[in-house]
């Protein structure tokens, strides 16, 4: 949610908005980029979770890609031909209003691979699909590293942790001039994070070990000015106080934020070309009064929501289920060769 406040706010409408809102609300929604920050560590302690029980053979990898891919890719598409067909819709009214995207930088979006061939982002955040599938990749790979040579995963894991909380402290902050990389390595710290939380809260892991690392993201953010490590280790506080505060928990438990979380996913996707542009119609019709303005900030929040919910219902739903179909089918074949063997 905080990454759509962000877009709505930050659009054609930020002149008037400012006005109405006040300046804690303000700062709130100018820094909501840093949402993205937290989906990385949330995704991997949901990462590191999924995989608790496993043993990280060559298939199951493959297994773990496969279900991922099936989780992610199909919502993705819809959203991208969404975006296209605003393009084509935006040129049928105002002929040769946008560049139509290429069919190579096409071809790379649905590959999750624009940013690392150069081709810019159709919509804003597509960008962050891209290091999402690198993290998913470097982190089952560590993990089938640490199998295959027998060693503990903690000390296959922990020379990429180190270099990339040296590369947040010494090559910029992940809201500045590192949010463009298109490496994975420059957000693999945020996805530690979340990592060795869920180690922690399993059991498997010495929470000694989480809490250094804690200590040096933090002073790495510290030393580049990110507030996206701050943000970082209090998402990572967060996940770890839930586990023992009950009051913490029922709160991140209850109906209206489990529905947003939900559909979160959803709604990241599609909020830009729903609700951003919904309000950019709306700047034309009434101009910068600031309360046509404000009506037209929560109307596009408001079908954002509801867009997000269709996506959800009949694309996203069902390749969840999909996935977990493949999930079960994995684990059946596995214990037959068990049997077998």
């Amino acid at each position: 949610m905080w990454v759509v406040f962000f877009h709505l706010y930050t659009g054609t409408l930020f002149r008037p908005l400012s006005s109405v809102f006040p300046s804690t609300v303000r700062w709130t929604f100018q820094h909501g980029a840093l949402g993205v920050q937290i989906f990385f560590v949330i995704s991997g302690f949901a990462s590191a979770w999924s995989v608790r029980k496993a043993e990280i053979t060559g298939s199951f990898t493959l297994e773990f890609l496969r279900r991922r891919m099936v989780r992610l890719a199909p919502p993705y598409w819809v959203a991208l031909a969404l975006a296209i067909a605003n393009l084509e819709f935006s040129n049928l009214r105002h002929a040769g209003a946008h560049a139509l995207p290429s069919a190579g930088s096409l071809l790379a979006h649905v590959f999750y691979l624009q940013g690392l061939i150069g081709f810019k982002d159709i919509v804003p955040v597509f960008w962050t699909l891209c290091i999402e599938v690198q993290l998913y990749l470097a982190f089952i790979l560590t993990l089938l590293i640490a199998w295959k040579i027998g060693c503990a995963r903690l000390a296959v894991l922990a020379p990429t942790a180190i270099v990339s909380a040296a590369l947040l402290a010494w090559t910029g902050d992940t809201t500045g001039s590192s949010a463009t990389s298109p490496w994975f390595i420059h957000f693999w710290h945020l996805f530690v994070l979340g990592a060795l939380s869920a180690w922690v809260y399993e059991k498997a892991l010495d929470a000694k070990w989480l809490l250094g690392y804690l200590a040096l993201v933090l002073i790495a953010g510290t030393r580049s000015r990110d507030p996206g490590a701050y943000i970082g280790v209090l998402t990572t506080a967060i996940i770890w106080a839930s586990h023992s505060n009950g009051a913490l928990r029922r709160t991140l438990e209850s109906r209206p934020l489990q529905y947003l979380g939900m559909i979160s996913y959803s709604l990241y996707l599609i909020h830009y070309d729903v609700g951003y542009r919904f309000l950019n119609v709306g700047q034309k019709w009434t101009g910068d009064s600031s309360n046509a303005a404000l009506g037209w900030f929560a109307s596009g929040l408001v079908a954002s929501i509801l867009a997000a919910h269709v996506l959800y219902r009949l694309v996203e739903r069902p390749s969840l289920r999909l996935s977990r179909a493949l999930s079960s089918a994995g684990d059946q074949s596995r214990q037959q060769l068990r049997v077998q063997d």
